[in-house]
């Protein structure tokens, strides 16, 4: 599901569904896009053949602060107005967004590093995919050599064909997963292009051109679509993109060991010749996940069992990264206030496991 990653759930504007990375975002807003997501999939171990992309036939809008700053990242304290159809304040389907278009005249622009346009009338602003848009999105999954499409959902694509013909985007999803060419979307290179989202403009993408399967041998570490030059250096293979940025390839359940313990136990039973010892804190009071209170880098997940006994398994993220209670993910140390200026040191983890009572 490569959608929603900007929405009214926040305060400035965004893209539905970016393709790459602006060179001006910072930190985890880079993460923000449909190329990151891929990649970091593939790079985790997941099968290109077992991936699905899902795209949106819907846009998330906003209303603007204020009418003249109308750009990418423009303040937005409120969700847009709801469509006729969808009725839900924030979202918009393209078949709402096109016949809005098609009735009154609204300033479009198409983001030259997103590759996807956005759409704004006074204080109403629209970020969505069209025709174009999806267009290339599917040239990316095509060359990705990953499974297929998908799309949410079928009811606010154009069913009707009120702006032209029926099902545009499916059609073009169609279309484009048929060609056996296989081709790359390229960002704008310019960095003038960086400063040109509050003007209007239909300029196209460039497109790099492969006529053989994609193969994952070859990894190019970067953000953004490689150039024609690197993707020169071999004519039978295509790359993977890598982004760059991520977390190393050890993944937390490479580091799990598991604990049986009580709520109110001070004292252990070894089960195993190297034990676990629960934190002096007590970790499990309830069911759930819990960070270490000595180490952001690692956390808990405590599994009730019965009674006031729990199944204590304990985890590790990976390098740079520290657990966000909140979201019960690892995350970049950064976007964790209190982890911040903790050090994040690596301590070995044994197997097994112990009864506590």
């Amino acid at each position: 599901m490569a959608y929603d990653y900007h929405g009214g759930w926040e305060d400035k504007t965004g893209l539905n569904a970016p393709l790459y990375a602006r060179p001006d975002e910072k930190n985890d807003q880079r993460l923000l896009n449909l190329n990151f997501s891929i990649n970091y999939w593939l790079s985790r171990g997941a099968p290109k053949e077992k991936i699905v992309l899902g795209m949106g036939t819907y846009g998330r809008s906003f209303t603007l602060q204020r009418e003249e700053h109308n750009g990418l990242g423009a303040a937005a304290p409120q969700k847009g107005q709801a469509g006729p159809y969808t009725r839900e304040p924030g979202t918009l389907g393209y078949n709402e967004i096109c016949e809005m278009q098609k009735r009154q005249k609204w300033n479009i622009v198409r983001d030259p590093y997103h590759l996807a346009p956005y759409a704004y009338k006074e204080r109403q602003w629209v970020g969505y995919d069209d025709v174009e848009s999806i267009t290339l999105k599917t040239k990316f999954a095509n060359y990705m050599g990953l499974a297929g499409a998908m799309i949410w959902s079928i009811e606010t694509d154009d069913f009707r064909g009120e702006c032209g013909e029926k099902f545009p985007l499916l059609n073009a999803i169609k279309k484009e997963l048929q060609n056996k060419m296989i081709e790359l979307p390229q960002p704008a290179v310019s960095e003038e292009s960086v400063n040109k989202t509050n003007e209007s403009s239909t300029a196209s993408s460039n497109i790099t051109t492969l006529t053989t399967s994609p193969s994952p041998s070859s990894i190019f570490t970067t953000t953004s679509a490689p150039t024609s030059t690197d993707l020169g250096k071999n004519s039978t293979s295509s790359s993977t993109l890598m982004p760059t940025n991520k977390p190393e390839t050890t993944t937390s359940s490479t580091s799990v060991s598991s604990t049986l313990s009580t709520s109110t136990s001070t004292s252990t039973s070894t089960s195993t010749s190297d034990p676990i010892k629960p934190s002096a804190d007590n970790v499990c009071k309830e069911e759930g996940m819990f960070r270490d209170s000595n180490d952001c880098t690692k956390f808990y997940r405590c599994v009730l069992l019965g009674g006031n006994k729990f199944m204590v398994y304990k985890y590790e993220c990976p390098k740079d990264t520290v657990f966000d209670e909140n979201i019960r993910i690892c995350t970049w140390s950064h976007s964790v206030p209190e982890c911040n200026k903790q050090q994040n040191t690596k301590a070995d983890v044994s197997k097994g496991g112990n009864l506590v009572e």
